[in-house]
């Protein structure tokens, strides 16, 4: 038996190019002090991010981004996100979870910027997909 509906792929509402992220970089509900899981794509206005956890589309979250340095420290990055979209695969215990940042501070961008442009791996890669994330 076939079905008449067709799953619809959501409209793509980002504007700003996104990148798939090499470096692991994990994410902390910094509220809950709780892991979240790792980024998997990163753009100037939000990233995916996967996690075993499941967040409610809208919830607004600080999000703390940890980010290792090459002389082994940590720099972290506090940003305030609401989750935008969620997507769970049937096959994995993953969900990917869409996060759009909110009032993103000047240093907080720079610090992104910085890991879409010198990242190992990264350098130099062309976006994923066009659009707001």
């Amino acid at each position: 038996m076939f079905s008449i509906f067709r799953r619809r792929q959501p409209k793509e509402l980002r504007n700003m190019p996104r990148y798939s992220v090499d470096q692991f970089l994990t994410v902390y509900d910094e509220e809950k002090i709780v892991l979240l899981g790792r980024v998997d794509d990163l753009s100037m206005g939000g990233m995916c991010v996967l996690s075993e956890l499941s967040i409610p589309l809208g919830n607004k979250v600080k999000l703390a981004i940890e980010i290792p340095l090459e002389d082994g420290g940590v720099d972290t990055i506090m940003q305030q996100c609401e989750s935008v979209w969620i997507y769970g695969d049937e096959s994995s215990d993953l969900h990917k979870i869409g996060f759009r940042f909110i009032g993103i501070s000047p240093n907080n961008m720079k610090k992104i910027h910085r890991i879409i442009t010198c990242q190992p791996g990264l350098a130099g890669s062309t976006a994923l997909h066009q659009g707001q994330g």
